[in-house]
């Protein structure tokens, strides 16, 4: 699964070995996308443990359930690269990843079809309401053969029905939230300097916890 590939050999996933200065690591995202500085994808956001932000999984400790990245995007987000500029000393921080298609291979009909049909909306609540984001269904498909599914369900995010439009949709979650959850991931311990490279679309993605004091640090860039 975790074979090695150049940055343009995007088989679903991967794992390049090259350290590489901030710098470099944003002039190689600008070689593979086309840069394009805006304030969701294209960039390079550094992802470091800080305690102190609560509303961030990414940023704590916390083991960080499985997801795909920028559900709430009206743009889909194809892919992602992850660098490990440091790594959990201490054995913790492992990426965990699940393909889609598992996911597929066991829903019931009726609960696929209503992933494929209700809206839904991946929207954060604060003080004044619900922030906006868009409305889409779960799964779609991009080709007969190719995939797009969101998910992100946490104690901060989960996906909230808008429309059923008479589909078991809230049944159909919680079937796929409890099927993830007993399932066992893929899992790969980065080394530091290596970068993992995702299909967004076609895996979901998380990290065990990491530990007390983690030094860690990765280097994030989503691609349209």
């Amino acid at each position: 699964m975790y074979a090695a590939s150049t940055s343009k050999e995007w088989t679903g996933l991967g794992v390049v070995k090259k350290a590489y200065s901030f710098d470099e690591f944003h002039d190689h995202l600008a070689e593979i996308a086309g840069f394009i500085d805006d304030d969701t994808f294209d960039k390079v956001r550094v992802i470091a443990c800080d305690p102190t932000k609560h509303h961030s999984i990414a940023e704590s400790y916390d083991a960080h359930p499985m997801h795909t990245d920028a559900s709430f995007a009206a743009t889909q987000l194809e892919r992602f690269m992850l660098h490990f500029k440091h790594i959990d000393d201490n054995l913790g921080g492992v990426s965990t990843f699940m393909p889609v298609q598992w996911i597929l291979d066991e829903i019931p009909f009726k609960y696929k079809r209503a992933l494929e049909m209700a809206e839904v909306t991946y929207a954060r609540f604060n003080g004044a309401g619900m922030n906006k984001a868009v409305r889409v269904p779960i799964l779609n498909w991009k080709s007969a053969e190719d995939v797009v599914f969101r998910w992100r369900y946490d104690d901060k995010v989960k996906p909230l029905v808008v429309d059923a439009r008479g589909f078991e949709a809230e049944a159909a979650i919680e079937w796929v939230k409890d099927f993830i959850d007993n399932t066992k991931p893929i899992t790969y311990s980065a080394q530091r300097d290596e970068t993992i490279l995702v299909d967004n679309c076609k895996f979901l993605h998380g990290r065990t916890p990491l530990s007390p004091a983690s030094s860690r640090i990765a280097w994030r860039a989503w691609i349209r």
